[in-house]
């Protein structure tokens, strides 16, 4: 949606934040489907993004184990990737994973607005948990 060839220009990247906060409040629909193929699993995430494009968007697979106080512990994490629109509007993100770690493996997905402006990837405040 922007271009990011004025990197460091404060004006574009104050106009990129106001832009996804504004409407970050509508990409906090996510439903997922889970499909074991083999060795490999297919996570497919339906999202609502509304005015934002899946390039103003980021989704990851937190891939973990839960500790002795079932608190999640990550180990790994991998990006989903945009794979067109539904009949619906969402806009359909798939995870081709090989599970990298043996035995009972816990995941959490989360999606956040992104742009190779911003000084850090959570910079802006927002993300939704699936």
């Amino acid at each position: 949606m922007f271009e990011s060839g004025h990197h460091g220009c404060p004006f574009q990247l104050a106009i990129i934040r106001r832009f996804q906060l504004r409407r970050w409040h509508v990409a906090n629909r996510l439903q997922h489907q889970i499909r074991p193929q083999g060795t490999r699993v297919r996570i497919e995430v339906a999202a609502q993004l509304g005015e934002l494009t899946p390039e103003d968007v980021r989704l990851d697979c937190l891939i973990g184990r839960e500790d002795e106080h079932q608190e999640f512990v990550t180990s790994e994490y991998f990006g989903f990737t945009a794979e067109g629109r539904l009949d619906t509007g969402e806009t359909r993100f798939v995870l081709d994973l090989d599970p990298p770690l043996p035995g009972l493996q816990h995941f959490q997905i989360r999606i956040y607005p992104c742009h190779p402006l911003l000084s850090h990837r959570f910079e802006t405040g927002c993300m939704v948990w699936l």
